[in-house]
């Protein structure tokens, strides 16, 4: 089955599984089309996200020809403040 990814930017990723192709999979062949690690792979279908890696596509409702979208997983920013010592007055 043909499945076609849209990205954010508005790229679209084909790719051709067969319907009993787990999840995990499919985002392992997204990393090597995309170069979005399998991690940071947020899929969506018909407005919901796809969160098991281990259904089998068909089981997703997904279809030949289905349209899906493809994020990348918010990172939160990891931010490092450093105080200045107070200057001491003589």
């Amino acid at each position: 089955m043909n499945l076609s990814f849209l990205k954010v930017d508005g790229d679209t990723i084909s790719i051709d599984v067969l319907p009993d192709t787990d999840l995990h999979r499919v985002m392992a062949l997204l990393e090597e089309e995309s170069g979005i690690p399998a991690a940071d792979q947020v899929i969506s279908f018909e407005g919901r996200k796809l969160e098991d890696p281990y259904a089998r596509v068909s089981s997703l409702g997904v279809t030949e020809n289905s349209i899906l979208s493809l994020n990348r997983r918010s990172q939160k920013l990891s931010v490092a403040t450093s105080v200045a010592p107070i200057p001491r007055i003589n």
